[in-house]
């Protein structure tokens, strides 16, 4: 059954079907939660909240796009609901992310793993709407465009919010100098 059929189904109120739409896109869905909180439990429940609400509103989608791209837009509001709730009643800790520290034994794969983990952690303090920019931008392989229509935005704000994140990113991992244009 193609992704198309599934949605008519489900739309129709045929639970497997959206069940199966659920199965095509979670792994993907969650990864992006997980990516954009750095805690597999607020990932767990950001995922959990999309579907619930993408099963509500299944009636409002248009087949414009991608299913994936409409439960990610979704999730998208979530993510920016949850940070504005955050920053109003903030909880002691929850951008903190410990990273285990891993010995340089001149292993290139062990040396990569500390590098992720940096910047891991450079990412987890990020303001939120900064992470979703880059996370879409450099995860999801968006445009500017893309992510100005989901997050209900100019490109510019877009492009701003990405240049600073990635300011803040040189800074939190001791980058002092912006890579050379051009040349090499």
């Amino acid at each position: 059954m193609t992704e198309c059929e599934l949605v008519r189904r489900a739309q129709s109120g045929d639970r497997d079907a959206f069940c199966a739409l659920v199965g095509l896109h979670q792994r993907r869905l969650y990864a992006l939660a997980l990516y954009l909180f750095r805690s597999p439990a607020d990932a767990e429940d950001t995922t959990q909240e999309t579907w619930l609400r993408a099963w509500r509103s299944l009636a409002e989608y248009r087949a414009e796009g991608t299913f994936y791209a409409w439960a990610r837009q979704i999730l998208t509001g979530v993510f920016l609901n949850e940070c504005r709730r955050r920053e109003r009643h903030p909880i002691a800790g929850w951008e903190e992310r410990s990273v285990e520290g891993v010995p340089d034994r001149g292993d290139i794969r062990i040396r990569n793993a500390v590098l992720i983990g940096e910047v891991a952690e450079a990412l987890a303090t990020l303001p939120g709407r900064q992470r979703l920019v880059f996370s879409l931008k450099h995860g999801e392989g968006m445009s500017y465009e893309e992510i100005a229509a989901e997050m209900e935005c100019s490109a510019g704000t877009v492009k701003k919010a990405l240049f600073r994140a990635v300011q803040k990113l040189r800074e939190a991992l001791g980058c002092t100098t912006a890579p050379q244009r051009g040349g090499n």
